[in-house]
Parts: C-alpha cells; sequence; structure tokens
C-alpha cells in the first residue's frame, strides 16, 4: 500500500468567486460565502479566480477566515480535471513526511531533519548534520499541467529564491550538501529554467552558479485529493547550461 500524508480531516469542496487580495479568497461552499485564507500570497499562475473549483480545511483555530484553499482544479492538455495544492506553508509538513518515511532515499537517506533557521540574509526549511534543504512550491508559473510554460515579468518573486540559492551556494562551495527541492502538488512537467530575459536575468544566473558550484536541484511531484497526498516520483534535475 502507498504512503499516505492524511489530512485530520476530509476536505470540501466549493468554488472560488474572486480573489479581492493576495491573502484572502471568496468561496462558495454548502450554500455559503465563505472569506478564506489563500495559503500562496504570489501569483498562481494567470488565473483570474473567478468560477475555479477548489477543496478547503477547517480554519479550528479562528481568526479572520473561516477556511484555507488547499487545493484548485485545472485541466491538462488532454482535458482532464486534476487538484493542484497550492499551500505552501504546508508543503514543508508533507516533504518531511515522505523523507521521514524513507519515501525519497535518493534524496536523503536516514537524514534526521530539523527545522532550518536563519543563514545569512534567508530562512532555510531544514538541517541535517551538515545538509541544508530548502524547499520550494512554484506557483508564479503554472502551465496548466500542458507543456506550455509562460513566463512573467515579475522581478520580484524570484528575489526570495535568488537569496536562498546564493546561501546554497556558500553552503556547497565549502564541500558540503546543499539541496533546493522543488515540490509540485500535481503531476507538473520536469522544470526547465526559463529563456533569459532582462526581467529573469539574475535569477537564471544564480540558478546557473548555483548548479555549477554543486547545490543539487530535484523534483517531487505529488497527487492531491481531498483525503490527503501522495508521492507520485521524484527526480534529480539535470540542467544543461
Amino acid at each position: 500500500m502507498a504512503v499516505k500524508y492524511l489530512f485530520a480531516k476530509t476536505l470540501q469542496k466549493g468554488i472560488i468567486k474572486n480573489r479581492p487580495n493576495r491573502f484572502v479568497m471568496s468561496v462558495e461552499s454548502r450554500g455559503k460565502l465563505w472569506r478564506c485564507r489563500c495559503p500562496s500570497p504570489t501569483k498562481i499562475g494567470n488565473l483570474n479566480f473567478k468560477a475555479i473549483p477548489c477543496l478547503l480545511s477547517l480554519n479550528e483555530s479562528g481568526g479572520k477566515t473561516s477556511h484555507t484553499v488547499e487545493a484548485i482544479a485545472l485541466k491538462n492538455a488532454l482535458g482532464k480535471c486534476c487538484w493542484v495544492g497550492i499551500n505552501q506553508t504546508k508543503v514543508n509538513s508533507i516533504c518531511k513526511y515522505f523523507i521521514d518515511k524513507g519515501e525519497l532515499p535518493r534524496l536523503l537517506k536516514g537524514a534526521k531533519l530539523e527545522r532550518g533557521g536563519k543563514i545569512r540574509d534567508s530562512m532555510i526549511d531544514f538541517v541535517s548534520k551538515d545538509v541544508l534543504l530548502e524547499i520550494k512550491t512554484p506557483l508564479t508559473v503554472l502551465p496548466d499541467l500542458s507543456s506550455t510554460v509562460t513566463n512573467y515579468d515579475h522581478a520580484g518573486e524570484y528575489e526570495r529564491t535568488i537569496r536562498h540559492c546564493r546561501v546554497l551556494t556558500k553552503h556547497a562551495e565549502s564541500g558540503k550538501r546543499a539541496i533546493l527541492l522543488l515540490a509540485y502538488l500535481y503531476p507538473a512537467q520536469l522544470f526547465n529554467p526559463f529563456e533569459q530575459n532582462a526581467t529573469n536575468n539574475e535569477f537564471i544566473k544564480t540558478v546557473q552558479r548555483a548548479f555549477k558550484k554543486g547545490v543539487e536541484f530535484w523534483q517531487a511531484n505529488f497527487s492531491f485529493n481531498s483525503t490527503g497526498v501522495t508521492l507520485l516520483k521524484y527526480s534529480k534535475l539535470r540542467f544543461s547550461f
């Protein structure tokens, strides 16, 4: 039986009506309109968030929102619907669960991951002995599950990744393992850096340098539904810069 990360409660279905700001989504569910937290404050593809199916978790701790939008439904090139997880906060716990269960042995085998902290000017997700592990859940560029990738001209979206790559590069230069794991909560295409332009020039150069200095880039794809998350596959990325 496949290992599965289970949610505490089954997620409920809803329809996103709009996204008034980057932190909030208005969702219709069970005949009511709910103010819900958006757990990904960045751009999410090129979506206008009108009549998009979603999965919700209940915010039992209260607060300004009643629910959190955990996933949205998109169609692939064949017209088949698929849930795309968007909770960039929860993804760290999901990845750690599968690593601890020994489901990513080529990435980390027998590693005891501890929560990371601030290293230089960035917060790194996890540490294990001499290993640094940073996890990213890319959503700014969302290929809608097809092979077409749109490169958005938003330099600010790259800033945090640039800082993280620089920290990882310094770690790799000292002869230690530095890993950047791209975790997609849907069956994504293998990541390839975009064509260089005036907007992403620094980002591309930073990734190139990190890769050449020994930073390991990995990708893990997961399957998401209302009860939990399962690992589909994972691979080490090899770029041809």
